[in-house]
């Protein structure tokens, strides 16, 4: 089989699976030539190629999305029977995932994150953390610092004022003062 036949077959699969995950109109049909319409062997070798990698690309933005998207769901079912589990008095679930988070999670503002989420469950801010351990404190302890969030609204609102003065000595150089 030559190259042009694998890349035919390649395209067919590539159509066929998009297709079967519900992605519609794949190729934009007042843009595209048809294959058979190109004459030039060359010429149609190459946009039969840039078809199959549009598609690859497109098939594997495809899978990233529902991955996530299954993660999102995952997450969200044990969520919410961890949270029935609790209001029906059963902790069991809710004590296991936070288990499971303290032994995957490593950094503080994901951990931070997870402990809001659930209600501030008892979920160090680092592993092997003490529970009371503050923000700052857990940041520091693990190599973690947040920006200087000061020092960065001070940068902008300078380079704000530095361009609005560049601004205005440029609208004052262009102006024609007649004499």
């Amino acid at each position: 089989m030559n190259h042009e036949a694998a890349l035919r077959l390649r395209l067919v699969d590539l159509e066929t699976a998009l297709t079967d995950q519900g992605r519609t109109r794949i190729h934009s049909d007042k843009n595209t030539t048809a294959l058979e319409d190109i004459e030039d062997d060359v010429r149609r070798f190459h946009v039969l190629k840039a078809r199959v990698e549009r598609l690859e690309a497109l098939w594997s933005i495809n899978q990233r999305k529902r991955e996530t998207r299954g993660k999102i769901i995952i997450g969200g079912a044990v969520l919410a029977e961890a949270g029935e589990g609790l209001m029906l008095g059963d902790s069991a679930l809710l004590a296991q995932l936070v288990d499971i988070l303290d032994r995957r999670v490593d950094r503080v503002r994901d951990r931070l994150t997870v402990r809001e989420l659930l209600g501030n469950v008892p979920l160090s801010l680092r592993p092997g953390g003490d529970k009371a351990e503050s923000l700052d404190d857990a940041l520091r302890n693990a190599g973690e610092v947040l920006p200087n969030f000061d020092a960065m609204a001070e940068t902008a609102m300078a380079e704000d004022l530095e361009a609005e003065s560049f601004e205005k000595s440029a609208s004052d150089d262009a102006e024609i003062v007649p004499h």
